[in-house]
């Protein structure tokens, strides 16, 4: 009867772990990738740095962003800040071919052309 408990109680605490794991496991996936990729070409406009959330497309702001930034090449959507170490969300590309380098940062590939999942340290 104890180790019925036990291993009922081991799986309750897996479950848990599993659905925390599972919350920040990805980030929230741009409605329309297409308008999203567009918008972001249109930002690459704006100075290197961080934009200012008045300039976002609609497309931008549904994906709920911490921030949004302008590398030389491409748009960087900031969604979330993990355990006060990593950064996670969306590195955006004008050039669909372009891939992104992977020094220093997990990148995941996307069925998107031009979009990338990004996870770095901050």
């Amino acid at each position: 009867m104890i180790v019925m408990r036990r291993s009922i109680f081991m799986a309750m605490i897996f479950s848990l772990f599993l659905a925390a794991c599972g919350r920040n496991s990805a980030a929230l996936p741009p409605a329309n990738p297409e308008q999203l990729r567009l918008d972001c070409i249109h930002l690459l406009s704006q100075p290197e740095g961080e934009i200012a959330s008045d300039k976002w497309a609609r497309s931008i702001t549904a994906l709920k962003p911490l921030e949004v930034s302008r590398d030389a090449d491409h748009i960087v959507i900031t969604q979330q800040h993990e355990d006060g170490r990593f950064s996670r969300g969306y590195y955006v590309y004008a050039d669909p071919q372009t891939i992104p380098p992977g020094k220093g940062v997990w990148i995941q590939k996307t069925e998107w052309k031009g979009i990338y999942i990004y996870k770095t340290q901050y």
